[in-house]
């Protein structure tokens, strides 16, 4: 269970780190 767990946190940073590069490219 964890190890599935880990790539999910991985992807949501991926997704807020692309939020902040879209906000920083406005």
């Amino acid at each position: 269970w964890q190890l599935n767990a880990i790539p999910v946190v991985n992807i949501t940073d991926a997704a807020s780190d692309a939020a902040n590069v879209k906000d920083s490219i406005k």
